[in-house]
């Protein structure tokens, strides 16, 4: 078994590796998503260089933005939407603790990057 430092290491990796959302041909482009998707790679940056509270500042930032575009974004595909919600809201939950967590905090903002990528892309 893998030990949760290994974990947290490819985390940080895949997450340092993959740009927010560098893919083309998204079907959410407007500039709400282009807000959110900017606040998402500081968030990632954030974790991964723990420091959590330039995270939790951004994530809520996020949080916010998402918030207040869900009804154009909620109508492009209600599915992906509620998964992408979720993940919004455990990465905010995740980041907000007193104490975030270095694994949680960064497998809760690889969840978001991934359902944001499935939410936007095809």
């Amino acid at each position: 078994m893998k030990s949760a430092r290994f974990w947290g290491v490819v985390i940080s990796a895949t997450l340092a590796a993959n740009p927010v959302l560098a893919k083309e041909n998204f079907r959410c482009e407007s500039s709400a998503v282009a807000r959110m998707k900017a606040l998402l790679a500081v968030v990632q940056q954030a974790a991964i260089q723990e420091d959590f509270k330039a995270a939790e500042k951004t994530i809520v930032d996020l949080e916010t933005a998402w918030i207040v575009a869900e009804p154009d974004l909620r109508a492009v595909d209600e599915v992906r939407w509620k998964k992408a919600d979720i993940a919004v809201s455990n990465a905010v939950a995740s980041l907000q603790r007193a104490r975030p967590e270095r694994d949680s905090s960064l497998k809760a903002v690889l969840t978001l990057r991934n359902a944001v990528v499935s939410f936007c892309g095809d």
